[in-house]
């Protein structure tokens, strides 16, 4: 919900379809889309329930969670060709237009690297068109079957879709945290784009929500938000 209202505060002249996949019940997702309707008027949430394509996946230390990203090429209706994904340990401080105007061109997804092999799956450009026509679901579920990996569905993602991932810029998956292997291989630009960031991504075990974890200020920003969302839900 922070991520959500972060998104819309931020975007004026910006209009959003958000699809969420939850399994909340119907009560509480009424109250989130009413809470959100009250407050924005530039987007609407759309709630999808998770199917049951992944039982069989491994999940290592994860909630089976995961893989509902990997859901989305099955779950989204036909009208919608592209989109982007992302985590909810997320904050959005300027919009997406520049992320959603992406050339996919026949690559699957567009992303960060972490190193020059391996993308950081918290922030995707999805060409959900490309995955339809060349019928790659059932290549990720015989995948997330038979694999059992450190980071399963980023992994599956990273192999499944190796040499058919574009390369974005930084801004739009800015790591909090200190233990990313990217900031050792960074070029000038990216690290000029590390200083205007369009995402920011509460990536590892540190969360701001967490009032244990020390103050610093992009902890208080995202905290602020926090604050204000939850304060009134």
């Amino acid at each position: 919900l922070t991520a959500i209202s972060s998104l819309l505060q931020n975007s004026p002249g910006c209009k959003y379809d958000i699809y969420c996949v939850t399994d909340i019940e119907e009560a509480q997702q009424a109250k989130i889309q009413k809470f959100i309707s009250s407050r924005h008027t530039n987007g609407r949430i759309i709630f999808m329930a998770p199917n049951h394509d992944y039982d069989g996946a491994h999940c290592g230390r994860w909630s089976h969670a995961i893989w509902w990203r990997c859901m989305l090429p099955k779950l989204l209706p036909d009208s919608v060709d592209k989109i982007i994904y992302a985590d909810v340990d997320i904050l959005f401080v300027r919009d997406l237009r520049d992320a959603f105007s992406i050339d996919l061109g026949t690559n699957l997804l567009a992303g960060c690297f972490d190193s020059p092999t391996y993308i950081n799956s918290g922030f995707l450009v999805m060409n959900i068109a490309q995955f339809r026509q060349e019928n790659i679901y059932p290549k990720m579920i015989e995948w997330a079957e038979t694999h059992q990996t450190r980071c399963p569905d980023q992994d599956m993602l990273n192999e499944i879709c190796s040499g058919r991932i574009l390369s974005i810029s930084r801004k739009f998956n800015t790591i909090i945290d200190g233990g990313y292997s990217f900031l050792k291989t960074m070029d000038l630009q990216q690290y000029r784009d590390l200083k205007n960031p369009v995402v920011l991504h509460y990536a590892g075990r540190y969360k701001p929500w967490k009032a244990e974890i020390k103050s610093f200020f992009t902890f208080d920003l995202y905290r602020r938000y926090y604050k204000s969302v939850t304060q009134d839900f």
